[in-house]
């Protein structure tokens, strides 16, 4: 059977390996808090040469003036887009209502006499209508002949000329364009 000397060496065993199971617990522990510390210190370092590093890009002028073009050249983009947006809606515009192109504008303001003047212009898909003041009826004349000859006008009428003493004569023109399918 069991002696005394036997359980004395198997409580000896187990309390060494108990004490084997703590100091290896330990070693467990110290070496997982070197593991972390030296995490720690690296993330520190590595912080450090990043700060170091976006330090110098922040200090360095050619970075800086680098940095201010391509502020500027997004600005530039922003208002080019915006621009092309613009021009896209003003297209569908002139698409949608199939009315006046630009030039028979400037071709009418090429014609007018230096003392006419044109007020305002309305214009839709049957017909474009100035409302025009010019200082003499020889004026009016001349200019509502040179409107007729433009060669983007199909036609051309003055329906009423109004003038009242020593004022200038105010009247307007309809015109028909060429090149405009109108509503019939």
């Amino acid at each position: 059977m069991f002696s005394r000397n036997n359980f004395l060496n198997i409580n000896a065993v187990n309390k060494k390996i108990k004490n084997n199971y703590g100091y290896a617990a330990i070693l467990l522990i110290i070496a997982a808090a070197i593991t972390v510390l030296l995490g720690f210190f690296n993330s520190q370092a590595a912080t450090r040469n990043e700060l170091i590093a976006m330090s110098s890009y922040i200090n360095d002028e050619e970075n800086n003036e680098i940095d201010s073009v391509i502020e500027e050249i997004k600005k530039e983009t922003d208002y080019l887009e915006l621009y092309l947006q613009q021009a896209e809606m003003l297209q569908k515009a002139v698409e949608d209502n199939d009315n006046v192109d630009t030039s028979i504008f400037r071709e009418i303001n090429r014609v007018k006499p230096f003392g006419t003047k044109v007020t305002s212009i309305y214009s839709d898909k049957d017909s474009t209508q100035l409302q025009c003041v010019s200082p003499s009826m020889s004026e009016a004349a001349l200019f509502f002949s040179d409107i007729k000859k433009i060669e983007l006008i199909d036609s051309a009428y003055i329906p009423a000329i109004q003038s009242k003493s020593r004022q200038p004569f105010s009247y307007s023109i309809i015109l028909k364009l060429k090149g405009v399918v109108y509503n019939e």
